[in-house]
């Protein structure tokens, strides 16, 4: 036994550092490219895969029917007060829905709509009216008021959007 370990450390001893510096950087830079190919391949076949997801995930189970368009005529005008003074607000609407017989059902029920909506235009303020953020506002209370007449009178929302096709403060 005593005769191996000599051999052994005289083995060690007998290869430079300088060649197992060598031969450690030669490992690392192997186990680097191994993991660089290892991830590109991955980026490649999930590329190639990406467009085969997203055309599954972007159709739907059940096709959406075309949205279909009713516009509210005559537009609405109401009068506002600003400071003592008479202003006007006219708005012309369109209701945007999916079945034409839900919105045919609605149009029955159009004098409580416009009048919902009229109640809604009047009691608005000018300086709000006058930004993006306020228009939009009004828009979407019109939408949410128009849902609750449908889903008061049929039982349903029908109306999807409704749309501001003109907006006047005079």
């Amino acid at each position: 036994m005593a005769n191996k370990q000599p051999a052994q450390a005289a083995t060690m001893t007998q290869v430079p550092t300088h060649e197992r510096l060598k031969l450690a950087a030669l490992i690392v830079t192997a186990m680097l490219l191994a993991a660089a190919l290892s991830a590109s391949g991955t980026w490649w076949l999930m590329a190639q895969r990406l467009p085969a997801l997203a055309e599954t995930v972007a159709e739907p189970a059940f096709p959406v029917p075309p949205a279909i368009y009713e516009n509210l005529d005559p537009p609405f005008v109401v009068n506002l007060k600003q400071g003592g003074q008479s202003r006007y607000l006219q708005v012309a609407i369109a209701l945007m829905g999916r079945h034409a017989e839900e919105l045919n059902a609605l149009k029955a029920h159009l004098p409580l709509l416009r009048s919902r909506l009229l109640m809604l235009f009047s009691g608005q303020d000018l300086a709000h009216l006058a930004s993006a953020e306020g228009k939009e506002q009004l828009r979407q209370q019109a939408t949410l008021e128009v849902q609750q007449v449908a889903q008061q009178v049929l039982g349903i929302p029908v109306v999807e959007q409704v749309l501001f096709t003109g907006l006047v403060v005079q």
